[in-house]
């Protein structure tokens, strides 16, 4: 605490000014020795950046006469700090709730979207089945109802595809089988496999590649899928008779695929967003483009896997858009000699273990007309039984059982010498990196996600021995 007599103010007030940030100081003294009012007010020293709490109180002499003011100066810099970490915490918090706000918002959204997305499939499949009810077999209006089933169906495995691969990169377990293969075939063959889809909207797909090969290492299957997810958005965005290009050109030792169109663009604000997970531009209650809003986000992933980037340009709304892929180019393979072609599977004795009634018995149809022997068990315990009577080279084993688990089931055939020869097919829902491995510790020779395509079934069938 200092204290002042009247004479000593004014020299003093200079040496605090210099002291303390406090440029209004002297202006503090003048109005408490006008008002006679006590003044608090927080000062930082100029040096050392400490925080003191001042004090000014009039002075009086024992005759009760203002002689000069009292200044006392309490170091509150720990406070401040505290004060400070406080506010800086409960500003994170505030920031957290808002993105838990946000997040349980887009969640909510999310789960509408869902329902709409398998719904619209399900409405059409359904008339369908009613269709070939009571159609004639092989008239006209049953191959109608078989082709939008076969459709509808495609799309809803796509969609859950979305889901499993969304999750995968999300969880940086996207397993790639990489090769080196021409991206410029690749572009080609994804092009014709849209071409269809492209010719139904109205919307015209022109084509070009640079003159050579673009060699890049990577997985097919994957870059496939950024490439037709890219024109699955163009042409769902891109109004009837309007048109896209899609381009290849090598530059700079990276290849670039480049596809653009003249549809509805995309606004600026939305551009930084495009590639996040459940975002959409479209965002209207009809959502007449459909989709989950994870395609892109797949893109994005698929591609930075690669160790490549995706880029998204629009000027805006009714603009266009543009959508660059940039990736590693790599040098050309040694040149190998193509395989013969592969034989046809031979007919083997299959067992098909399911507790879904339906995918079981659909199942055995698809395996007989390839020709093979099948029988259907419905649980784990009758599937193991009737292995031992049945005697199969195959055995096609749902993992999701009843009471008895698919791994279980393997695990109690390979422990039998008389069963343990059987070849064991894993075909499940279950379809993450960890649940492949679940299945080739339990015992399985093969892991297939359901629904598997025909290619994929006898691929596997035939690996047995």
């Amino acid at each position: 605490m200092f204290g002042f007599a009247e004479g000593d103010v004014g020299r003093a007030l200079s040496d605090f000014a210099a002291r303390f940030d406090a440029e209004g100081v002297p202006r503090e003294v003048e109005r408490v020795l006008q008002t006679l009012e006590p003044m608090e007010r927080t000062v930082r020293t100029v040096e050392d950046g400490r925080f003191f709490l001042m004090r000014i109180n009039p002075y009086r002499t024992p005759s009760n006469v203002i002689a000069g003011v009292v200044m006392s100066f309490t170091d509150v810099t720990k406070l401040k700090q505290i004060e400070s970490a406080l506010r800086e915490a409960m500003g994170e918090r505030e920031r957290a709730e808002q993105a838990l706000r946000d997040a349980g918002h887009r969640k909510d959204e999310f789960l509408a979207v869902l329902s709409h997305e398998l719904r619209n499939p399900l409405a059409p499949i359904l008339n369908s089945v009613r269709i070939l009810e009571v159609s004639p077999p092989g008239g006209e209006e049953a191959r109608r109802a078989e082709q939008v089933i076969a459709r509808q169906a495609g799309h809803l495995s796509r969609l859950v595809d979305d889901l499993l691969n969304a999750t995968r990169v999300s969880h940086g377990k996207l397993q790639l089988h990489r090769e080196r293969l021409d991206l410029g075939d690749l572009v080609q063959r994804a092009a014709e496999d849209h071409r269809e889809l492209f010719q139904t909207r109205g919307v015209s797909l022109d084509v070009s590649a640079a003159a050579g090969k673009a060699w890049v290492d990577g997985d097919r299957t994957r870059l496939s899928q950024v490439i037709g997810n890219l024109l699955q958005n163009v042409a769902k965005f891109t109004l009837r008779e309007g048109s896209a290009r899609l381009t290849l050109a090598i530059a700079e030792g990276r290849v670039e695929v480049h596809l653009s169109d003249n549809g509805v663009g995309i606004e600026r604000a939305m551009l930084p967003h495009l590639f996040e997970p459940f975002r959409q531009a479209d965002a209207t209650l009809a959502r007449s483009a459909g989709g989950l809003g994870l395609g892109l986000a797949l893109v994005r992933g698929l591609v930075e896997a690669h160790g490549g980037t995706v880029e998204a340009m629009s000027a805006g709304q009714g603009t266009g858009t543009e959508f660059v892929v940039r990736l590693p180019l790599a040098a050309a393979p040694p040149a190998v000699r193509k395989p013969e072609p592969g034989t046809a599977a031979r007919a083997r004795r299959i067992l098909v273990i399911d507790d879904n009634d339906d995918g079981a018995d659909s199942l055995r149809s698809v395996l007989e007309l390839d020709g093979h022997t099948v029988e259907v068990a419905h649980d784990g315990p009758r599937g193991i039984e009737r292995t031992r009577g049945f005697r199969p080279d195959v055995v096609l084993c749902d993992i999701g059982l009843p009471g008895m688990s698919g791994h279980e089931v393997a695990q109690a055939l390979r422990s039998d010498p008389a069963l343990r020869s059987a070849f064991l097919i894993a075909l499940t829902g279950y379809a993450l990196p960890d649940d492949r491995q679940r299945a080739m510790d339990a015992g399985f020779d093969v892991h297939l996600a359901k629904p598997p395509t025909i290619e994929q079934l006898r691929g596997a069938i035939r690996r047995a021995p």
